[in-house]
């Protein structure tokens, strides 16, 4: 279908709001429906079904791209997949569509315009099959099916808060409180200070164990040693160099990948005409053109009119140029007048949808295989990786029979190769000589303690390995935990006595009317700003968007409670407060009233997909695996 994207046509504007920049890099990544059944116990995967379809684990794992599941978050991925599932079916149930036409104007001029039409021109189905696989991860059927299920949800969106409106008062008292400025004299009372003179005994730490058992009961998991010998393919690839014959070979076994198709190097000047412009705006680009190629046909150079008249702002500075392009990269008139023309020779006056053109074609490259001295840089390191791969896998097998005949370190010293003896390592430790390797710890927890050498393949070597220990999963006691809960319970003491302070400093301030004499007596510095908005950046009281808020409904001369500041606590008293002008708030007033749109468009939309699951939920089109759902959460945090 995207060959359509060649021609582009007249855009169809979609009003993409808050909700569909969320969708855009949220959905892509998942919206993709699962199979029909039933919601059983025993159905492992299947955590949702909304009408016919199901939400999986799977479905999950892809929302949460690559963040690790655990807990609260699990919960906030389900509710945001179930969702946008919920308005999929209501989207279907009123009868909305996507237009083929509208996925293709999304494309050209949504947020993938840049890179699928690099200056109004189209980069082509290989390349676009590329980026999609490459970029998102996925087949172009799938990867347009996806989006045209955000337009989709953009539309639903756009019926159901048509008419939310911002009252003129809103956007009064939001510009009110966006433009106050105050000055602050605060003083803040710093965590790591607090945190040095906290030393818990023994005694006191082993209590708060015993007092919170349950939090450090997660059993720990299974860890295993090994000894192992490691093959490595780079290694052995930075000591090869292919010889000729292997060289020859290899590009006899790939020459597809060294086919290149034809090609053009062009120049040229465009001289813009919109879309449905007037016949007069046309006829007046029509003849600059005719008068330019006039000029070039007197001997005229091309570079020179190119750089004073080309309306393409690309090309038009570097004299014309677009370099090199295959077919399928430029509009249909564009590429058949290039392709057509020989080096050297001039077009007349092409007309596309940018407007009027004039063509040089600088050089052609036909279609045709690369020879192996083109490609000789480009190969030489594959057909060296190749052979360091043959060379390590039979060094392995080799490795692996002496190993189980003499022993790994016979086998070891025979080859020359060094033995890793191991700590003990769980399944997601990273190992020496070995790094991160889920086919190397899948491999050791499958072998049984004290068997014969095994090998094992992994994506940059081979290992020999023998596991020596097993330590099997088991509720940890309090020695394996005691540094963790020392680390919570001195974090929990700092924490009360950091608030502790500065309730007291904010007491005293209160009882002496006065900040900076009650920080002088509890021997606290004391800071002044300058004027600051609700957007100020101030490092020191976590900025103004935070506790520091209060502020701006503060007179001057108020003194604050105790605030987070970051990880300090603070108190700070208004010294300055300067109200913004009547003509300060209606200069912003229609981006505030664009915000607060936003807003409450975000906040309807909330209500109404709150809505439709109760409705679905209760007509049973919408059923939850509640006990799958809560197994899957319990056995992600034990992992």
């Amino acid at each position: 279908m995207i060959r359509f994207l060649q021609t582009p046509g007249r855009t169809k504007k979609l009003v993409l709001s808050a909700l569909l920049l969320f969708i855009c890099v949220s959905m892509v990544w998942y919206l993709v429906p699962s199979s029909g059944g039933d919601l059983s116990a025993a159905n492992s995967g299947v955590l949702a079904k909304v009408g016919d379809q199901e939400i999986g684990i799977i479905d999950l794992q892809k929302a949460a791209r690559g963040q690790q599941l655990s807990g609260p978050m699990i919960d906030r991925v389900f509710q945001s997949v179930l969702g946008q599932r919920v308005m999929l079916a209501e989207a279907d149930r009123v009868g909305l569509r996507v237009t083929d036409e509208e996925l293709r104007d999304f494309l050209h001029k949504g947020q993938f315009g840049e890179a699928f039409f690099p200056k109004g021109q189209y980069i082509g189905d290989e390349k676009y099959t590329s980026f999609v696989q490459e970029r998102v991860g996925t087949s172009v059927p799938e990867f347009e099916k996806e989006l045209k299920s955000e337009l989709l949800l953009s539309k639903l969106q756009n019926m159901v808060t048509a008419g939310v409106q911002v009252d003129p008062n809103e956007i009064q008292k939001e510009g009110l409180k966006q433009f106050t400025k105050v000055k602050l004299q605060y003083a803040i009372i710093n965590a790591d200070e607090i945190s040095k003179k906290v030393n818990p005994t023994e005694s006191e730490i082993k209590a708060y164990y015993d007092q919170h058992k349950a939090q450090y009961s997660t059993p720990l998991p299974e860890k295993r040693k090994a000894r192992y010998v490691v093959i490595d393919q780079n290694k052995l690839q930075s000591q090869i160099k292919a010889t000729p014959d292997e060289l020859q070979r290899y590009y006899s076994e790939h020459q597809d990948e060294f086919r290149v198709p034809e090609q053009v190097k062009a120049s040229h000047i465009l001289i813009k005409v919109p879309e449905g412009a007037d016949p007069k705006v046309d006829a007046a680009a029509r003849a600059k053109a005719e008068d330019i190629l006039k000029q070039l046909k007197a001997g005229a150079n091309f570079e020179e009119l190119a750089k004073k008249n080309s309306e393409d702002p690309g090309s038009g500075k570097q004299g014309g140029s677009l370099g090199w392009f295959g077919r399928g990269q430029m509009v249909p008139e564009f590429e058949q007048a290039a392709f057509s023309l020989a080096p050297g020779q001039l077009s007349g006056i092409v007309k596309t949808t940018f407007g009027y053109h004039i063509i040089r074609v600088d050089d052609k490259h036909a279609a045709g295989i690369k020879t192996l001295q083109e490609v000789r840089a480009q190969i030489e390191p594959e057909a060296a990786g190749l052979k360091a791969h043959q060379q390590a896998e039979s060094l392995a097998a080799t490795v692996a029979t002496q190993a189980k005949d003499q022993g790994l370190d016979a086998a070891a010293a025979k080859n020359q190769l060094d033995i890793v003896n191991s700590d003990w390592f769980a399944r997601t430790d990273s190992l020496p000589g070995i790094g991160s390797s889920p086919e190397f710890t899948d491999a050791a927890f499958s072998a049984k303690e004290k068997a014969p050498p095994s090998e094992v393949a992994t994506s940059t070597s081979y290992v020999v390995f023998e596991v020596t220990a097993v330590k099997p999963p088991a509720v940890p006691t309090y020695e394996d935990v005691r540094s963790k809960v020392e680390t919570d319970y001195k974090a929990e003491l700092s924490n009360t006595q950091l608030y502790k302070k500065a309730q007291e400093l904010s007491d005293r301030a209160h009882a002496l009317k006065d900040l900076q004499k009650a920080a002088k007596e509890l021997g606290v510095t004391v800071k002044t700003s300058d004027l600051v908005t609700p957007t100020s950046p101030m490092a020191d009281l976590g900025g103004m968007e935070g506790g520091a808020s209060v502020a701006f409904t503060m007179k001057p001369g108020d003194i604050s409670s105790p605030i987070r500041a970051g990880r300090n606590a603070a108190v700070f008293t208004v010294l300055e407060r300067q109200e913004p002008t009547q003509a300060e708030v209606d200069k912003a007033s229609d981006g505030i009233r664009e915000t607060l749109l936003d807003q409450k468009r975000q906040e309807m939309m909330q209500l109404y997909v709150d809505g439709l699951k109760a409705s679905m939920e209760k007509e049973g089109k919408v059923k939850v695996n509640q006990q799958q759902l809560d197994l899957y959460t319990k056995a992600t945090g034990t992992e």
